[in-house]
Formats: structure tokens, C-alpha cells, sequence
């Protein structure tokens, strides 16, 4: 991040609650009846929690075991289910676990190439778990979303770990 953001009161609990809601999630491991394409892990935090340090470090782990656990405890009679960790601006308070049962969601997750929506670029550089001194067995992608607006374009790196095409 480019500006300092500093740490406001409730700050450790805010990284107790958040590592908690982690920790104790479940998916349904079913389509469900409102939107059969996907389910996923929002972790609800607070707009002014943006983890640093090894408090970063910490949160970015536990999602990336999270993440590992789902893929390995994943039901076998599922007929498609993709899993993957999405990781915005590399700040993991804006993470998101996500589950897509449909193969065409899935396929065209990554795959957005309209510049007047928004645009994906794939980038080869840069690793946030080399940046953050982790390791995991997921694969690893990096994209730079390009977001067109009234002239102006807003540019943020997206990461995603998991299963991806």
C-alpha cells in the first residue's frame, strides 16, 4: 500500500475475529438453491482493518491452509468443484475463499477481457507469497485488473492460489 494506514482500537481483536472466521469455516458443499454456481468465505472485516507485518504474514497463512484443507476434504460425488483463494490488492483482510460448482463460471472467472467492464491482464513477476516469505504447495496467479472509468484507470495486482486454469 502506498500510504501508512495506522492501527485503530480493537485492532487485535478485529485479527482474532477474522483468523476465528477463518478457522471455523465450512462450505455447504452444494450447490445452492439461490445461486448454484458458487459459495465462498467473505471474511466481513472491518474497512479499516489492513493487516502488516507479521500480522499479514499470519492472516495470508492461515487462508492458504484453509484453502489447502477444502481442496483435500472436498467430496468425491461433486460433480464440479473448482477451489481457490482470491486475493485482491494483496491485502488478505479483502481475501476470499470462493467454490464454483459450474465449469463455464469457472472457466471465464479468470478470463475478463472487456476493457469497458474491466480488464485482466496476467502477469509472469510478481509472487505475494515470495513477498511475504510463504510457501504452499497451490499453484499461484497473478493478475493486474485494469478498471476504466470516465477516463481514468484504476489499477490494482490481483492473486489467486488453488486450483486455476
Amino acid at each position: 500500500m502506498p500510504y501508512h494506514i495506522k492501527k485503530f482500537r480493537g485492532y487485535r481483536r478485529e485479527l482474532k475475529r477474522v483468523l476465528r472466521v477463518v478457522e471455523e469455516y465450512q462450505p455447504n458443499w452444494c450447490p445452492a438453491e439461490e445461486d448454484f454456481r458458487e459459495e465462498w468465505l467473505d471474511l466481513g472485516a472491518n474497512r479499516f482493518f489492513h493487516p502488516r507485518g507479521k500480522d499479514r504474514k499470519a492472516l495470508m497463512a492461515a487462508l492458504l491452509h484453509k484453502t489447502e484443507e477444502l481442496i483435500a476434504a472436498r467430496p468425491a460425488d461433486l460433480p464440479s468443484c473448482k477451489i481457490f483463494l482470491f486475493v485482491p490488492g494483496g491485502d488478505p483482510a479483502l481475501a476470499e475463499i470462493i467454490l464454483i460448482y459450474d465449469p463455464d463460471r469457472f472457466q471465464t472467472f479468470w478470463v475478463r477481457t472487456d476493457p469497458a467492464d474491466q480488464l485482466w491482464i496476467p502477469q509472469e513477476g510478481p509472487s505475494l507469497l515470495a513477498e511475504l516469505g510463504l510457501e504452499s504447495s497451490l499453484p499461484e496467479r497473478c493478475v493486474l485488473e485494469e478498471f476504466h472509468w470516465a477516463g481514468y484507470v484504476e489499477q490494482q495486482l490481483i492473486w489467486g492460489f488453488g486450483e486455476l486454469p
